[in-house]
């Protein structure tokens, strides 16, 4: 349960990340603190500070808010990956070294700055592109650069507020449930975060046998993936994201921890393993996507894509098309080279819980909690065909690139497999494709993970149960002991 606090925090650690109860109706409960026996954590959310004088607390507030408008109109042009002219907006210092055109911020002339000048309505060439900030925008910007073009740590991943403090109490004793799972690419691990830790399985043996675990969070893992070489494990729970050397066990390799504000909902690698997209959200408020170097843990980039807080992602794989599922009941598809939206779905009535990019990224199927299971067309934004008849809530959804399969789990419990589906036109056949039961779990399933080849499928949920079967159907294993180191 939720001890006293100054303020409730909007987002509280250790819940669910999708459940029989809506995901919706689970986090407001929370919110509430009326949730009881459901195995909660208890948090505790400080107040922020307000103790600093007027003028500096001014002074930092107009920083802060010329910092923004930087962020919003100019960093996603000029950042570490994209800089454009030759301009970086990451650092100041790599800021005030300019670009082609020179240094955009003179300290001796503030005035008479670049960066203010192109701002002008005449100016040419003219900053931003296709865009005239508003006056108000403008004077913030020229106060800044007279007052010195100070800077604060995370001014470019929209994080300059202050985190509210939280603490985070101990799991109560028997909570261990399966929020999130990863197969490698060749299907021989399986790696699983059980409450606050995360496992490392071999499923090519016949009693898939763990081969490591360890406490990874202090709040239950909500996130992780494998990258494409097998070779490292992504975790992500409740401001903290830790990267693993995957071998024969796993040995924590980076812990970042700084600047997430909430918790990391959905975690893919790009397909040559160097970058990791990580979903971070509040309930209600936003859903962010972050691009990190996995050599470095470094962020890259950050944008807010969603409403409200995003289930899963989905990369194409030549990395150009991304889509995202979010509590806010919206698909959106994005070109990932440019950090643009260029479409978004409106189909489901309920949080859309999964999706997946068929492999040239031109149709996409996606997971609802309204028990709608449907395959789009990425550039028309059109619904290709309705599967099945799921019966609950789909809480996951993959479409196995090496087959052309799709897989789905429901809150149900049941585990689908679907094959020979093709488009049609009228609702009155607005269901195709042929559906089987791979297996069959207790309700309450959380997610979902199939191999690359669909030759292995596997699924946990909240009573902590990891089920691992042949696309066959035939059962391998059914876990539900949580492994000691």
């Amino acid at each position: 349960m939720m001890q006293n606090a100054t303020e409730p925090d909007p987002g509280l650690p250790g819940t669910p990340k999708k459940a029989v109860l809506s995901r919706r109706a689970l986090l407001a409960a929370l919110f509430l603190g009326l949730v009881c026996g459901m195995g909660t954590i208890s948090v505790l959310a400080g107040a922020r500070d307000g103790t600093r004088s007027g003028s500096r607390s001014n002074l930092a507030a107009s920083n802060a808010a010329a910092l923004e408008i930087l962020r919003t109109n100019c960093f996603g042009c000029h950042n570490e990956e994209k800089h454009k002219g030759g301009l970086d907006f990451s650092t100041r210092e790599r800021l005030m070294k300019g670009g082609e055109s020179g240094e955009p911020i003179s300290l001796t002339k503030p005035d008479s700055s670049l960066l203010l000048k192109v701002l002008a309505r005449e100016a040419d060439p003219h900053m931003p592109p296709n865009k005239q900030l508003e006056a108000g925008d403008i004077r913030a910007l020229r106060a800044w650069v007279r007052q010195g073009a100070a800077w604060a740590e995370g001014a470019m991943s929209g994080d300059l507020v202050p985190l509210r403090p939280v603490l985070l109490t101990s799991l109560p004793p028997g909570y261990h449930p399966v929020l999130a799972m990863a197969l490698s690419d060749d299907g021989k691990k399986l790696v699983a975060g059980r409450g606050n830790r995360v496992i490392l399985y071999d499923v090519t043996t016949t009693n898939v046998v763990a081969r490591e675990g360890g406490q990874a969070h202090e709040d239950a893992v909500q996130s992780v993936a494998f990258s494409p070489d097998g070779k490292t494990v992504a975790s992500g729970a409740f401001r903290k994201l830790v990267l693993w050397g995957a071998g024969e066990t796993l040995v924590k390799r980076t812990e970042v921890s700084a600047g997430f504000s909430d918790r990391l909902t959905a975690l893919t690698f790009t397909s040559d393993g160097a970058r990791l997209l990580a979903a971070e959200g509040t309930t209600g408020l936003r859903g962010r996507i972050r691009v990190l170097d996995v050599a470095s843990g470094a962020l890259l980039q950050t944008w807010d894509a969603h409403n409200d807080v995003i289930f899963d992602l989905s990369l194409s794989q030549d990395d150009r098309v991304l889509a995202t599922a979010s509590a806010d009941k919206l698909v959106k598809i994005w070109d990932f080279t440019k950090r643009r939206e260029t479409g978004r779905i409106e189909g489901h009535s309920a949080a859309v819980y999964g999706v997946s990019l068929n492999p040239e990224g031109t149709q996409m199927v996606s997971a609802g909690g309204d028990k709608q299971l449907r395959i789009w067309d990425v550039k028309t934004r059109e619904k290709v065909i309705g599967l099945g008849d799921p019966k609950a809530g789909v809480v996951a959804a993959r479409w196995v690139r090496m087959t052309n399969m799709i897989f789905a789990a429901t809150e149900g419990g049941n585990v689908l497999s679907y094959v020979d589906y093709k488009p049609h036109s009228g609702e009155q056949s607005s269901s195709s494709g042929t559906e089987r039961s791979i297996g069959k779990a207790s309700e309450g399933l959380q997610c979902m993970a199939v191999s690359k080849d669909g030759e292995v499928v596997c699924a946990g949920g909240q009573d902590g149960c990891i089920q691992v079967w042949k696309r066959d159907g035939k059962l391998i294993a059914k876990l539900f002991e949580l492994e000691a180191n």
